[in-house]
């Protein structure tokens, strides 16, 4: 986590927790989807709530890395609603 070696790390406390959230629920959903797991389906609108929310609150930062996070939590978001569909 590149955030957490930022100055003022007080003011990116929620793209932090986010951003476990979502590398968390991210990993989980692959593994279940390798396994051809009936709860994987599931799971897919969470994991799609988590990653829009992280790259919502990750493109409020100017870093680089944050905006990094922000374009790959967005395209695994509409990944997700597209399994869905």
């Amino acid at each position: 986590m590149r955030c957490t070696a930022e100055k003022d790390i007080a003011v990116l406390a929620q793209c932090i927790a986010l951003s476990m959230e979502c590398s968390t629920i991210c990993s989980m959903l692959a593994q279940l989807m390798s396994m051809e797991s009936f709860y994987a389906k599931k799971l897919l609108s969470i994991c799609a709530e988590i990653c829009s929310n992280c790259a919502t609150e990750c493109y409020q930062h100017k870093n680089i890395h944050c905006q990094a996070c922000a374009k790959a939590c967005e395209a695994c978001a509409i990944a997700c609603n597209k399994l869905l569909t």
